[in-house]
């Protein structure tokens, strides 16, 4: 009986120590999920960490999840990953790849084992597919990526404000700015990440693109199915942070792009935009996507400002500068139209029936009216031509010596087949096709040597290259065929026996009208 009491009492006491532990054990485990003010020591930690080259490439771009993570930027910050490629075997797969007899610039190379280890060191997860690093070449042979670019990350960052909550930290950085600005490209950001041991799990950066902006003149729309399957956003920034409006577009809070602001037209002088009117999305130049169009106040007045965005997918990939008006339209010129600085006489001057053309010539009608209301209208020469072995001619339309563009019609809209491409300087006398052929000619000459191009359309999107030659003897295949070098140099010189023709414009605004209402006739 005894004995009993004993073990009763012993069990009750063990009890009361288990039920203290476990009450104890909530009670830290609670106080490690309180969210807890970072200090000032703890921020200028971070401030150092996050300006290596290890850390400081995941404050470049916004990424909402691992998956959108920019490996690119990541070995752009000369972190150790990177090698020079010296082996002439790599060199050789690589110019064999890219089409190059010569790499001007140095050659680079990463081993995907070596960046499968640095992205589960910073992401936990042991993914690498050979389509990870989007600028680089994956050759299986070497079982490596190579890109001839490796820029530095110039940006610098100060760690502001942070909070944790157990391991997880949410640090907030703001962009170390020459010109103290701090909104669009130089926006703060907020990154997020778990510390694991040394190592910082990443989870998400957001760029704080609303900051500063005209909260009036934000839009969402939705421009193509085809080349963004979601809503962009356009953000605009006053005239007060900078002396001029700006504006750039996201999509899903990612930077797509600046829209340049600042026209330089036929006096070459710069007009710096200083309030939005209005902004607005329908398709103007006839291919079926929507385009942006921006009314605002200028130092001379008034104008318009139209964004072609049929190429905006091209551009955003050859990661150019701020995207360039197609078309301005001042004071001037609207009087001359007829309309008002108005989204809707915008629409209804340019628009077709619900964005659909029933003609090629009343595409082309409404594709040369817009260059007859540019700013420089009088520049602007018109030609149709007959390239394919169909009946519908293709538009030129060129600023003779200094670059033109092409359209073709189709199912109801116009597709762009040079989109202001350059010529006159630098080598390049001009554009050339082969009637009924489909095929077009460039060449470029200079003192580094010569170089030509046979073209031709593709499903879609501008001309593209089936044939390129070097110094006149080095013939290179562009096409996705497999053709040995002697079956490439017959068909080049097959194709040289057509009859070339120049592109030009030769008429005048009024003369391709002329022309147009003769076809209808």
């Amino acid at each position: 009986m005894q004995k009993k009491k004993i073990i009763t009492i012993i069990s009750i006491i063990l009890l009361v120590l288990g039920c203290s532990y476990i009450a104890s054990s909530n009670i830290l485990s609670k106080k490690s999920d309180k969210e807890i003010t970072l200090s000032k020591a703890e921020l200028k930690r971070f401030t150092e960490a996050f300006n290596t080259d290890e850390y400081k490439g995941f404050l470049e771009k916004t990424f909402n999840k691992q998956d959108e993570i920019d490996w690119d930027v990541m070995l752009c910050s000369e972190n150790g990953l990177v090698k020079e490629v010296t082996d002439d075997s790599e060199i050789r797969a690589y110019r064999r790849i890219k089409c190059k007899d010569r790499i001007p610039n140095v050659l680079y190379s990463v081993n995907k084992e070596t960046l499968t280890d640095y992205i589960k060191k910073y992401t936990g997860r042991d993914e690498c597919r050979d389509d990870t690093l989007t600028s680089w070449i994956y050759i299986d042979e070497f079982d490596s990526f190579y890109s001839e670019h490796l820029a530095s990350l110039k940006n610098t960052y100060t760690c502001t404000a942070g909070k944790r909550k157990g391991d997880h930290y949410v640090l907030r950085f703001q962009v170390n700015s020459d010109s103290d600005k701090h909104y669009g490209l130089f926006a703060d950001r907020v990154i997020s990440f778990t510390k694991s041991d040394e190592d910082f799990l990443m989870e998400s950066n957001a760029i704080q693109w609303d900051d500063h902006c005209d909260k009036e003149h934000c839009y969402e729309a939705k421009l193509s199915r085809v080349q963004f399957n979601e809503p962009i956003k356009l953000i605009t920034y006053p005239a007060e942070l900078d002396d001029r409006v700006s504006i750039i577009l996201t999509k899903n809070n990612r930077f797509l792009t600046e829209l340049k602001m600042s026209c330089e037209k036929s006096s070459w002088k710069e007009t710096r935009l200083i309030k939005i009117i209005d902004v607005g999305f329908f398709d103007f130049d006839e291919d079926g996507v929507k385009d942006i169009i921006i009314i605002a106040d200028s130092e001379f007045g008034k104008q318009v400002l139209l964004y072609s965005t049929g190429s905006l997918s091209t551009f955003i990939q050859r990661n150019e500068d701020s995207f360039e008006p197609e078309w301005i339209i001042d004071e001037n010129t609207m009087s001359k139209i007829g309309g008002d600085f108005t989204v809707e006489s915008m629409k209804n001057i340019f628009s077709g029936i619900d964005g659909v053309y029933s003609s090629y010539e009343e595409c082309y009608t409404a594709i040369a009216k817009k260059y007859y209301f540019d700013i420089d209208w009088n520049y602007w020469k018109y030609n149709l031509i007959y390239a394919d072995d169909d009946d519908i001619p293709e538009l030129v339309v060129d600023h003779p010596g200094f670059f033109m563009s092409l359209y073709t019609y189709e199912n109801g809209h116009a597709r762009c087949l040079m989109n202001h491409w350059g010529y006159g300087m630098g080598g390049n006398p001009g554009y050339q096709y082969a009637p009924g052929k489909g095929i077009y000619h460039a060449e470029d000459g200079s003192m580094s040597g010569s170089y030509e191009e046979y073209m031709s359309k593709r499903d879609k999107g501008e001309l593209v290259p089936d044939y390129e030659i070097e110094d006149a003897e080095k013939y290179h295949n562009c096409t996705e065929k497999e053709m040995t070098d002697e079956e490439i140099i017959a068909e080049v010189n097959k194709i040289k026996k057509y009859r070339f023709e120049q592109i030009e414009g030769t008429m005048r605004f009024e003369e391709l009208m002329g022309s147009l209402n003769g076809a209808e006739d």
